[in-house]
Protein backbone atom coordinates (compact mmCIF):
# COMPACT_ATOMS: atom_id res chain seq x y z
CA UNK A 1 0.00 0.00 0.00
CA UNK A 2 3.27 2.34 1.07
CA UNK A 3 4.91 1.81 -2.61
CA UNK A 4 1.26 2.26 -4.09
CA UNK A 5 1.25 5.64 -2.36
CA UNK A 6 4.96 6.67 -3.21
CA UNK A 7 4.34 5.86 -7.13
CA UNK A 8 0.90 8.04 -7.30
CA UNK A 9 2.73 10.08 -5.44
CA UNK A 10 5.91 10.63 -7.66
CA UNK A 11 3.92 10.25 -11.11
CA UNK A 12 2.09 13.34 -9.55
CA UNK A 13 4.82 15.28 -9.16
CA UNK A 14 6.33 14.15 -12.20
CA UNK A 15 3.33 15.45 -14.19
CA UNK A 16 2.91 18.97 -12.40
CA UNK A 17 6.71 19.07 -13.17
CA UNK A 18 6.43 18.90 -16.43
CA UNK A 19 3.26 21.03 -16.85
CA UNK A 20 5.16 23.70 -15.32
CA UNK A 21 7.81 23.73 -17.03
CA UNK A 22 5.93 23.37 -20.14
CA UNK A 23 4.21 26.48 -19.16
CA UNK A 24 6.51 28.60 -17.86
CA UNK A 25 8.85 27.63 -21.41
CA UNK A 26 5.32 29.47 -23.07
CA UNK A 27 5.08 31.78 -20.64
CA UNK A 28 8.73 32.81 -20.61
CA UNK A 29 8.44 32.75 -24.81
CA UNK A 30 5.37 35.05 -24.69
CA UNK A 31 6.56 38.11 -22.53
CA UNK A 32 9.59 38.09 -24.42
CA UNK A 33 7.35 38.86 -27.64
CA UNK A 34 8.43 35.89 -28.78
CA UNK A 35 5.87 33.73 -31.21
CA UNK A 36 6.72 30.34 -32.72
CA UNK A 37 4.96 31.13 -35.57
CA UNK A 38 6.98 33.97 -36.68
CA UNK A 39 10.24 33.67 -38.52
CA UNK A 40 13.24 34.81 -36.09
CA UNK A 41 15.02 38.29 -36.86
CA UNK A 42 18.03 36.03 -37.92
CA UNK A 43 16.43 34.10 -40.09
CA UNK A 44 14.33 37.04 -41.93
CA UNK A 45 17.88 38.93 -42.01
CA UNK A 46 19.08 35.76 -44.11
CA UNK A 47 15.73 36.12 -46.30
CA UNK A 48 16.65 39.49 -46.62
CA UNK A 49 20.46 38.69 -48.05
CA UNK A 50 19.25 35.85 -50.21
CA UNK A 51 16.96 38.15 -52.03
CA UNK A 52 19.06 41.14 -52.71
CA UNK A 53 21.39 38.37 -53.71
CA UNK A 54 19.01 36.49 -56.03
CA UNK A 55 17.01 39.03 -57.33
CA UNK A 56 19.03 42.12 -57.06
CA UNK A 57 22.00 40.21 -59.83
CA UNK A 58 19.26 41.34 -62.40
CA UNK A 59 17.76 44.56 -61.06
CA UNK A 60 17.67 46.99 -58.39
CA UNK A 61 16.03 45.10 -54.99
CA UNK A 62 12.67 46.53 -54.26
CA UNK A 63 12.21 46.63 -50.56
CA UNK A 64 9.56 44.37 -49.65
CA UNK A 65 7.26 47.76 -48.55
CA UNK A 66 7.10 49.25 -51.63
CA UNK A 67 4.78 46.34 -52.68
CA UNK A 68 1.29 44.51 -51.22
CA UNK A 69 2.21 40.77 -50.04
CA UNK A 70 -0.60 39.39 -52.98
CA UNK A 71 2.42 41.34 -55.36
CA UNK A 72 5.10 39.70 -53.80
CA UNK A 73 3.58 36.10 -53.94
CA UNK A 74 2.96 36.02 -57.34
CA UNK A 75 6.28 37.29 -58.11
CA UNK A 76 8.53 34.79 -56.28
CA UNK A 77 7.09 31.89 -57.91
CA UNK A 78 6.47 33.26 -61.32
CA UNK A 79 8.70 32.40 -63.89
CA UNK A 80 7.71 34.34 -66.47
CA UNK A 81 9.13 37.18 -64.74
CA UNK A 82 8.12 40.45 -66.66
CA UNK A 83 9.18 38.83 -69.94
CA UNK A 84 11.66 37.01 -68.74
CA UNK A 85 11.83 33.06 -68.62
CA UNK A 86 13.36 32.70 -64.85
CA UNK A 87 14.72 29.15 -63.14
CA UNK A 88 11.83 28.06 -60.09
CA UNK A 89 13.34 29.51 -56.75
CA UNK A 90 14.70 26.55 -55.06
CA UNK A 91 12.54 25.54 -52.20
CA UNK A 92 15.24 26.53 -49.73
CA UNK A 93 15.59 29.89 -51.36
CA UNK A 94 11.73 30.38 -51.54
CA UNK A 95 11.66 29.05 -48.11
CA UNK A 96 13.49 32.19 -46.53
CA UNK A 97 12.87 35.12 -49.16
CA UNK A 98 9.16 34.35 -48.68
CA UNK A 99 8.76 35.30 -44.98
CA UNK A 100 10.94 38.08 -45.40
CA UNK A 101 8.92 38.99 -47.97
CA UNK A 102 5.32 38.45 -46.22
CA UNK A 103 6.78 39.99 -43.16
CA UNK A 104 7.68 43.55 -44.15
CA UNK A 105 4.93 44.01 -47.09
CA UNK A 106 1.49 44.71 -46.30
CA UNK A 107 -1.95 42.57 -47.69
CA UNK A 108 -3.91 45.26 -49.86
CA UNK A 109 -7.59 45.95 -49.58
CA UNK A 110 -10.44 43.99 -50.24
CA UNK A 111 -11.64 44.80 -54.15
CA UNK A 112 -8.06 47.07 -54.28
CA UNK A 113 -6.16 45.79 -57.21
CA UNK A 114 -2.67 43.91 -57.16
CA UNK A 115 0.06 46.26 -58.33
CA UNK A 116 2.44 44.87 -60.57
CA UNK A 117 4.42 47.78 -61.45
CA UNK A 118 5.95 50.19 -58.64
CA UNK A 119 3.84 53.31 -59.89
CA UNK A 120 0.52 51.23 -59.56
CA UNK A 121 1.37 50.39 -55.87
CA UNK A 122 0.00 52.30 -53.45
CA UNK A 123 2.80 51.42 -50.48
CA UNK A 124 5.26 53.20 -53.34
CA UNK A 125 3.34 56.13 -53.60
CA UNK A 126 2.94 56.41 -49.55
CA UNK A 127 7.01 55.97 -48.95
CA UNK A 128 7.36 58.69 -51.17
CA UNK A 129 5.20 61.71 -50.39
CA UNK A 130 5.63 64.84 -52.21
CA UNK A 131 8.07 63.39 -54.37
CA UNK A 132 7.67 64.26 -57.86
CA UNK A 133 8.70 60.61 -59.23
CA UNK A 134 8.99 60.29 -63.00
CA UNK A 135 6.98 58.38 -65.65
CA UNK A 136 6.53 55.67 -65.77
CA UNK A 137 8.56 54.99 -62.32
CA UNK A 138 11.68 52.64 -63.50
CA UNK A 139 13.88 50.49 -61.02
CA UNK A 140 17.25 52.18 -62.47
CA UNK A 141 15.20 55.53 -61.26
CA UNK A 142 15.34 54.32 -57.98
CA UNK A 143 19.42 55.21 -57.79
CA UNK A 144 18.85 59.30 -58.29
CA UNK A 145 17.85 59.55 -54.92
CA UNK A 146 19.14 56.37 -52.82
CA UNK A 147 23.50 55.98 -53.98
CA UNK A 148 22.59 52.75 -52.04
CA UNK A 149 19.63 50.73 -53.02
CA UNK A 150 21.79 47.84 -54.47
CA UNK A 151 22.31 46.90 -51.33
CA UNK A 152 18.67 46.94 -49.89
CA UNK A 153 19.53 50.48 -48.43
CA UNK A 154 16.68 53.03 -49.23
CA UNK A 155 16.80 54.99 -45.67
CA UNK A 156 20.29 56.88 -46.87
CA UNK A 157 19.23 59.93 -49.51
CA UNK A 158 21.47 62.15 -51.88
CA UNK A 159 22.77 65.18 -50.54
CA UNK A 160 20.44 67.25 -52.56
CA UNK A 161 17.62 65.12 -52.67
CA UNK A 162 15.02 67.73 -51.13
CA UNK A 163 15.08 68.97 -55.50
CA UNK A 164 12.96 66.02 -56.24
CA UNK A 165 10.20 67.38 -53.75
CA UNK A 166 6.98 68.93 -55.58
CA UNK A 167 7.06 72.80 -55.10
CA UNK A 168 4.39 73.39 -52.53
CA UNK A 169 1.94 76.87 -52.77
CA UNK A 170 2.43 79.23 -50.17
Amino acid sequence: MKQRWQRRWLWSLGLVLSVCSILGWGLGAWSQGADPAQPSLGRLRLGAELYVQRCGSCHLPVPAQTLSTDTWRVLIQDINHYGIQLQPLPKLDFNLIWPYLRTYSRPIRPGETVPYRLGQSRFFRILHPGVELSQPIGLGSCKSCHPAAQQLDYITLVPNWQQFLTPTAP
